[in-house]
């Protein structure tokens, strides 16, 4: 039976630091790995992003991109339990290749499951902000709703911030840390110790919980580094882009895509690290002593 427990206060800061170094092994197939879910979760923008430009006042095509955009999101879900697949045999010296991050793909036993969990998530992610609507006044929102509708049918104006968003913001980042531990624990419980979506589920509310604390810490530390990091990457951008005028634009383009690619790449590096050492530290050994076996590729 697997179980969850309360780790200490900084560990945190240790799960970034041990995903960090997770990094440096196999990194061929690890980055190879990112290399094909990068693609893949761009590939739904370069598909909608032509349609957005072209009917930018149409609220048809804005609906159809937002169901498209969320079906393949849940689409993407299984690739997410494969990349901590994929860690999970790095971190236990087993042979592993990057294309194994579609393995769950190939089995229906771990594919469902781990669109199942996807859809849980939202689900439950959906649940909460109707509920905080509810509370903080849901006419108002509908109302505002109704005026940023509106003011893609009409652009010029301004449309008032729904009641109480403020407060709204506030709750969202300080519960943001729970969604946090309920997609890495549970996503790997999925996909690794081969948990059922309802099972999952539990673990990461019980995990995230337990834990609140110590991502609250964690939080607070990678905002102040997120804030001298954006401040950098603007400042390099900035030069780059006076640099580079020079060039033209498609000289401009080239290059900060190519910035933003790699910085894509490195944020889906971490993350994925990140959750995966978090789930070892969180998830407790089951009664046998061991930790689960991994699912067969």
């Amino acid at each position: 039976m697997m179980t969850t427990r309360t780790t200490r206060p900084l560990a945190g800061y240790g799960w970034l630091v041990d995903g960090m170094r997770l990094l440096d092994r196999k990194p061929a197939t690890l980055f190879g790995a990112i290399g094909f879910f990068l693609a893949l979760s761009l590939l739904p923008t370069a598909i909608t992003l032509p349609l957005q430009l072209q009917f930018q006042q149409s609220i048809p095509v804005m609906m159809g991109v937002m169901v498209f955009s969320l079906l393949a999101g849940l689409a993407l879900a299984p690739m997410q339990g494969g990349m901590l697949q994929v860690l999970d045999a790095i971190a236990n010296d087993r042979p592993v290749r990057a294309r194994d991050v579609f393995t769950p793909y190939r089995h229906a036993d771990q594919f469902w499951p781990l669109v199942g969990f996807a859809v849980a998530i939202l689900v439950v992610f959906i649940a909460l902000v109707l509920v905080v609507a509810l509370v903080l006044g849901a006419s108002g929102w509908f109302a505002a709703w109704q005026q940023m509708v509106a003011q893609q049918a009409h652009p010029g104006g301004h449309a008032a911030l729904p009641p109480h968003f403020g407060a709204f913001i506030a709750l969202f980042v300080l519960f943001s840390p729970m969604f946090v531990a309920l997609t890495a624990i549970g996503y790997a419980q999925v996909a690794i110790a081969g948990r059922g979506v309802l099972g999952a589920l539990a673990d990461g509310f019980a995990g995230g919980l337990k834990n609140l604390h110590v991502l609250w810490i964690l939080m607070i530390g990678v905002l102040v580094v997120g804030i001298v990091l954006a401040l950098i990457i603007g400042v390099v951008a900035a030069l780059l882009g006076m640099a580079l005028k020079a060039l033209g634009t498609v000289a401009l383009v080239v290059v900060l895509g190519a910035f933003y690619l790699a910085a894509m790449v490195v944020m889906y590096a971490v993350w994925f690290a990140f959750a995966y050492r978090m789930w070892r530290d969180v998830c407790a050994v089951d009664d046998s002593g061991n930790m689960p076996q991994p699912l067969a590729a």
